[in-house]
């Protein structure tokens, strides 16, 4: 079976959550006889890569227009590739990828996953909006990441009876840990510290983290690099924080570590652009205690309150100090949610499960445009 993937971007020209989770989409599917390929583009040349998990196809960006990059190359490779595909895997949102669809108009079986609203253009997302409908009619299948981004969303109200729920998955095995590298950590930034990870970006709400750290008699280590990393340096010196340490993007030799010796992990994200938090399953699969706000999306369906860890309203310093300074103080507590974020981990999270129920996806999809095809893959 041939799976074509379309995303406007992929490793390793950007390092994210929705990169890892086709990743992972991929690798397991590959493992179970999938021949999967990723059309993109990117600012670099172009190119075709061979990954273990999918073959990389790299159109030139042309223009990019509100965090939508375009690429003429792009239109020629989409009509060339899939001609050959059996099933065509969109990851929303890119309305660029999505509209050449539309102007194609294959019949061929097709699905998206829907990783998130379009929040942030909100002018854009008006003109958009009756592509995005017949977008969605037209696709065999909508995959929501879970079931709170399926109830909060209106765009996915109308198609909620062609929708099926998947979360996303991390390798386990991605994250190997060192002794080297965990003493090179500890050395230079302690243990039982709070812990950020992810891109620095305007929806993660760590200006809100910042003024709750004001106090709160323990450090906060904030890994990751974005947009935002000047100006919340700048905000952290001015309000005096000596217990805040930026330590910039790390890579898999190290992060393991910074979860390991961390006593619990803070995702204050305050928009709903944080649709999933992948850096939440890390906390989990570390069995560490978290702290998240509730936006109505996926970040609840990972951190449990009052199970794994606690959640809270967005944007609320007084209910985020009081989180941060109750897990400061209170082992048992750290140590119950800690396992019961692992155990829930293993139960929900786990990717051959979340690879098995992609297989199925695709079966189902190929057995409404005819079982000939069904017939190939099994």
């Amino acid at each position: 079976m041939k799976v074509i993937h379309i995303y406007k971007t992929y490793f390793p020209d950007t390092q994210g959550g929705l990169e890892e989770a086709i990743r992972q989409i991929s690798r397991y599917t590959t493992n179970h006889g999938v021949e999967n390929t990723l059309l993109t583009v990117s600012t670099h040349d172009p190119a075709v890569i061979e990954f273990p998990e999918a073959k990389i196809i790299r159109c030139k960006t042309s223009f990019d227009v509100k965090s939508t990059p375009m690429s003429l190359s792009f239109l020629y490779n989409f009509k060339k590739n899939i001609a050959h595909a059996d099933i065509l895997h969109f990851h929303f949102p890119w309305p660029f990828g999505e509209i050449n669809f539309l102007l194609c108009d294959p019949s061929k079986p097709s699905l998206v996953t829907y990783h998130s609203d379009i929040v942030k253009q909100k002018i854009f997302k008006k003109f958009y909006n009756p592509f995005l409908k017949m977008f969605l009619r037209k696709v065999d299948l909508i995959i929501a990441t879970s079931e709170q981004y399926l109830d909060t969303s209106l765009d996915l109200k109308p198609f909620r009876k062609k929708c099926k729920i998947i979360p996303l998955t991390i390798d386990s095995q991605r994250f190997e840990e060192s002794d080297d590298a965990l003493n090179e950590i500890k050395k230079e930034y302690g243990k039982d510290f709070f812990l950020f990870v992810g891109q620095l970006r305007y929806y993660k709400g760590l200006d809100y983290l910042l003024e709750a750290m004001k106090s709160v008699n323990r450090k906060l280590i904030v890994v990751g690099k974005g947009s935002e990393e000047k100006r919340l340096r700048a905000k952290a010196k001015s309000l005096d924080l000596n217990n805040v340490v930026f330590a910039g993007y790390q890579d898999d030799v190290y992060l393991p570590a910074f979860y390991k010796l961390c006593r619990a992990f803070v995702f204050p994200s305050c928009e709903r652009s944080e649709a999933f938090g992948m850096s939440l399953l890390e906390a989990s699969l570390f069995a560490k205690p978290m702290i998240s706000t509730e936006l109505g999306t996926g970040t609840s369906f990972i951190n449990k309150h009052g199970e794994t860890g606690i959640v809270i309203p967005p944007k609320n310093i007084e209910q985020l100090r009081h989180a941060l300074i109750l897990l400061s103080d209170n082992d048992e507590i750290c140590k119950e949610y800690g396992q019961n974020a692992r155990n829930r981990f293993e139960k929900v999270f786990n990717s051959e499960l979340i690879g098995q129920r992609y297989l199925l996806a695709y079966r189902e999809i190929l057995k409404r445009h005819g079982k000939s095809l069904l017939s190939k893959i099994i």
